[in-house]
């Protein structure tokens, strides 16, 4: 009688599946791990990683298109939208002779750098100086990081 006791049925069982809620936050990690055993797993941190919304200015027609930048140790990528799978363009920065300010090209827009190729100028703002002067900073820190 007393096995009875302790051992009863759940009269109403648990549901199969349990809802989770949606607010948990989405983790960047900005480390960069250089050991042997790194170069063996093939595992790539970068240290200065940066993801956002730029608008760039075309090449053949001269129309400016806001493109989400990322940019991850030697390379820029940007993508048509945020969650886009392939990018539009990847530009390798070891070929980048130059980022800075672009103060006289369009001073209508404000916020305007310049990335300097052999072959092609690439102008883009973004909307404060602040992220601007990040974008430069961390381009340029690539430019001198990762030079060959």
């Amino acid at each position: 009688m007393s096995f009875w006791i302790f051992y009863r049925p759940l009269q109403v069982p648990y549901p199969r599946d349990v809802h989770e809620p949606d607010t948990y936050e989405s983790v960047t990690v900005h480390a960069e791990f250089s050991t042997a055993e790194d170069s063996v797993n093939n595992i790539s941190f970068s240290l200065n990683t940066k993801e956002g919304f730029l608008t760039k200015l075309g090449n053949i027609f001269k129309t400016w298109k806001t493109r989400w930048f990322v940019l991850r140790r030697n390379e820029l990528m940007y993508y048509k939208e945020k969650f886009s799978k392939e990018p539009i363009r990847v530009l390798d920065l070891n070929e980048c002779l130059e980022c800075s300010e672009d103060k006289t090209g369009y001073p209508e827009k404000g916020n305007v750098f310049k990335l300097v190729f052999k072959w092609r100028t690439f102008y883009m703002y973004s909307t404060t100086p602040q992220d601007m002067n990040d974008w430069i900073h961390r381009i340029n820190w690539c430019l001198r990081e990762y030079a060959r």
